[in-house]
């Protein structure tokens, strides 16, 4: 018994070990995101990572006919990884649709390309329930064979791909937070593409939380039941 003690121990430490690394993996690329975004007082300050990967493998398309990223040249795109039962992309969706609410009308376009973890998620009523349940009236591709989000080179629930007029992703974060910058950024990106925007970004105070952090892998909180989340947020 005592050996078996002494294994359980040891890999329960390298499994911390390892989330921990995650951890300040995921913080170290999203600070140096900011970094990039804060110093910026043009769009030529804003790094280039290159064309955005098209959609891939979607199995249906809610609120919208299918989507090409070709189709929308000249537009702004934020495509939105997500999936209905994980609480940090929960905590996201007021701010996403604040900014479709706001920019819709003015050149941008917001998708949200919904990766499931667990088998429930790829239900397509499930997530029908969800789309309807948050109010969500953007795009929602169904990606539930991970394809799209392979494609992406992907890693975590929720994650955000601002990509500009030309099909260039111009800005990556992951997980909850930054919600300002975020916006500001869209806001360049639409004045950059000719699109008139109002000034001032969504209240933090208004919608909910403004705190930070990441779901990483497959954590427990991101099977709680629907029928409970109200009481999370």
């Amino acid at each position: 018994m005592m050996g078996i003690n002494a294994y359980a121990a040891v890999f329960g430490i390298v499994g911390i070990l390892v989330l921990a690394a995650g951890v300040s993996a995921l913080v170290s690329q999203r600070d140096a995101a900011q970094t990039n975004l804060s110093a910026a007082n043009t769009l030529s300050d804003v790094p280039d990572y290159g064309p955005a990967p098209n959609f891939r493998g979607i199995v249906a398309w809610i609120n919208s006919p299918p989507l090409d990223l070709s189709q929308l040249q000249g537009k702004v795109v934020l495509v939105h990884f997500w999936t209905y039962s994980c609480i940090n992309c929960i905590h996201t969706i007021p701010y996403i649709n604040e900014w479709y609410s706001k920019y819709a009308g003015d050149g941008l376009v917001i998708v949200g390309v919904h990766t499931p973890e667990f088998q429930f998620e790829k239900d397509y009523s499930n997530v029908v329930a969800a789309v309807e349940s948050d109010g969500i009236k953007y795009p929602v591709a169904m990606d539930s064979n991970s394809a799209t989000w392979n494609a992406y080179k992907n890693q975590y629930w929720p994650a955000d791909y601002l990509i500009d007029k030309n099909g260039h992703i111009r800005w990556m974060h992951f997980g909850e937070g930054d919600y300002n910058q975020t916006e500001e950024l869209i806001q360049l990106l639409l004045k950059d593409a000719g699109y008139k925007t109002d000034a001032g970004t969504t209240s933090s105070s208004a919608i909910g939380t403004g705190s930070s952090y990441s779901q990483i892998g497959a954590a427990l909180t991101s099977q709680v039941p629907r029928g409970i989340r109200s009481a999370l947020l």
